[in-house]
């Protein structure tokens, strides 16, 4: 079956691709080198990243991760290396500055001007986006010498490598898996997605052993999975013993193999775990080509669906100035989420969809319905004049576990409750992070 869909897909970059982003982080790399040893910053430079473990899918835009491998305190060389990276980033494209937990540089390569393509004949014949994100890390030689789990993306290049060595047919297993969570929108490890990394999805195979195996295992699965696969520990119990309480929160607890002490999907979330359990299913009960390829959602299918179901659909656009990218995203998926429950408060939620392309808004939708009764929650009826104000309100009232309720007529879905919302949590939304939110006409 995987290799009929093969055969079918284009999974791979091509050769002419592969060959392409080679010679460009071979030059880079090389200029950075040379560029860092004139400054006499004390570091090494290696590539990291899918690119480097050759795990890389085929993709409208490929990141390449390049690692600056300092001996030494990593925030006291930025001041040095930023006028280094934008002279590297001349004749290549545009460098910005990324802030999170430690500070890196992104060069967004523009194929309209880059030289590199020039001198290799490629003006117009890549159909992808380049992004060459520079990051500055700690040398180590163990991981209890890390300030930043980036620190460790030397070991992960090691590690994943040698497994492929050993086992050279798990790289098309890894492709499979990545072209999977790709196309069904977990894949990812930023606060907004709370997805899979490329590296969660390697250790999982090589876990596995293969996509079908691990989409059985994981699709069946109603308790919480908890991997080891190279057997830091002598049993689950172990592990939930050792590793600590905040880690060991995720759906799947995945030891990473580097250092035991770490969950690789700690950060996985149980919306996006369903999410990833569903299309396993779907995907097992018909397989096909179309759960590999990634598709943009459009309003247009947002709308069908919403339609189909009979339901209200809502649009809002959600703006934030927070920086692009993780920071911006994270802010705007908690509002999306503190609306999201404000809306559930008054209808019921069909289906919700958060769509954010790295900039400074995002697109969210709420297919809703009208609840078939309303149900408010009152005071404990031990609060006696609480509950007799309570009843002169409302006309049907009945007594749950101590405290009484109101069936109420349900609010019919319709955009001056959704505006009434906006304009009621306005400071609420302002202090989470949005800078507005706006009601769309669909």
């Amino acid at each position: 079956m995987m290799k009929k869909i093969a055969d079918i897909m284009e999974l791979n970059p091509s050769k002419e691709e592969i060959d392409f982003l080679k010679d460009i982080v071979k030059r880079v790399t090389k200029t950075l080198k040379r560029e860092i040893d004139a400054r006499k910053i004390n570091a090494g430079v290696f590539v990291g990243g899918s690119f480097a473990r050759e795990t890389l899918v085929k993709d409208k835009t490929y990141d390449i991760d390049i690692f600056i491998r300092c001996k030494g305190e990593v925030d006291k060389i930025y001041s040095k290396l930023e006028p280094a990276i934008r002279k590297i980033s001349e004749g290549i494209g545009e460098m910005e500055i990324i802030h999170g937990s430690r500070d890196y540089f992104r060069i967004t390569v523009n194929s309209d001007n880059c030289a590199i393509l020039r001198q290799n004949s490629l003006d117009g014949k890549l159909n992808s986006n380049i992004v060459l994100e520079v990051i500055p890390v700690k040398h180590v030689n163990s991981p209890y010498e890390i300030n930043n789990v980036t620190d460790m993306s030397y070991s992960h290049v090691y590690y994943i490598k040698k497994k492929i060595k050993k086992n050279p047919k798990i790289r098309n297993e890894i492709i499979f898996a990545k072209a999977f969570c790709k196309a069904q929108g977990v894949y990812g490890a930023e606060s907004y997605v709370r997805g899979f990394s490329g590296y969660a999805i390697e250790c999982l195979i090589i876990n596995y052993g293969s996509f079908l195996k691990m989409a059985r295992e994981i699709a069946n699965s109603r308790e919480k999975i908890i991997l080891d696969p190279e057997k830091k520990y002598k049993n689950k119990d172990e592990i939930a013993v050792s590793m600590n309480e905040s880690k060991l929160k995720s759906p799947i607890v995945l030891v990473d193999p580097t250092w035991k002490e770490r969950n690789v999907l700690a950060a996985l979330s149980d919306e996006t775990f369903i999410k990833f359990q569903s299309a396993l299913k779907r995907f097992l009960k018909k397989p096909n080509e179309s759960f590999f390829r990634y598709e943009e959602i459009s309003e247009k299918k947002i709308k069908l669906e919403a339609e189909k179901k009979n339901a209200v659909l809502f649009h809002l656009k959600i703006l934030t100035r927070g920086q692009h990218g993780d920071i911006a995203g994270t802010k705007l998926k908690k509002v999306h989420s503190f609306l999201l429950s404000r809306i559930r408060e008054r209808f019921e939620v069909i289906n919700h969809v958060f769509i954010y392309k790295g900039s400074d808004y995002a697109d969210t939708y709420y297919a809703v319905k009208q609840f078939e009764k309303s149900i408010k929650r009152g005071p404990p009826i031990s609060m006696k004049e609480n509950v007799s104000a309570f009843k002169k309100e409302h006309r049907k009232t009945f007594v749950k576990n101590g405290v009484i309720y109101a069936i109420e007529k349900p609010m019919k879905a319709d955009r001056k409750i959704l505006e009434d919302i906006i304009n009621k949590y306005k400071r609420n939304i302002i202090e989470i992070g949005a800078e507005s939110v706006e009601l769309l006409i669909l």
